[in-house]
């Protein structure tokens, strides 16, 4: 339940067992060096990701004209509480396993979410809002999110972490922008940064 909201969501009954599957598949095909990149994180619903659907559920009335871009969606569930609310949504991800969770998350939930299978050094993407959870794992997320934000068209920007180490490091590279306006919330214990550019 999110709000006025009931969701079914597909996901992993076991993120361990899950990912010593995805191991054993990778090293079988030779391709062992894939595995830290294509990590199955996706198939959890973090807190960081549950907190930004109750968010953007509570911001749907209001952005009922726009079109909202979910970065890194894994399982979807902030697009799928969009769509279901009217909200023009695209959900984007770069792990080639998402579409097909998300295409039956889409099934149990009643609604059709445009999909686009995303890497981060792609440009030119708008959208009115992007929205994201969980993006910084790693030393070089931050930059590589702050320069997809700079090739992007977009007004404003919502993101959600839990605290993760890199977090702090993205923050820093968006207050440097000088056309960015950044407003940083607290909402039951996880990390939200709302980015307006005030370029457009």
């Amino acid at each position: 339940m999110i709000g006025a909201e009931t969701l079914r969501v597909e996901k992993f009954a076991s993120l361990d067992g899950t990912i010593d599957d995805y191991f054993r598949e990778y090293e079988m095909s030779s391709n062992a060096e894939l595995f830290e990149s294509l990590c199955p994180y996706f198939g959890v619903l973090w807190p960081a990701g549950f907190e930004l659907a109750r968010y953007v559920e509570e911001k749907s009335a209001e952005w009922r004209n726009k079109k909202v871009f979910e970065l890194g969606c894994g399982l979807g569930v902030p697009s799928l509480v969009l769509a279901k609310k009217g909200v023009s949504v695209t959900a984007s991800d770069f792990h080639p396993d998402v579409p097909a969770f998300l295409a039956a998350n889409e099934a149990h939930n009643g609604v059709k979410i445009p999909f686009v299978p995303l890497d981060w050094k792609s440009r030119g993407h708008s959208a009115d809002i992007i929205v994201g959870s969980d993006l910084v794992y790693d030393h070089t997320q931050p930059q590589t999110l702050i320069d997809f934000l700079r090739g992007s068209v977009w007004a404003e920007v919502i993101l959600t972490d839990p605290g993760r180490p890199y977090w702090d490091s993205f923050l820093a590279l968006a207050k440097a922008e000088v056309n960015w306006r950044v407003e940083e919330f607290l909402l039951k214990g996880i990390f939200f940064v709302r980015i307006l550019n005030v370029s457009t």
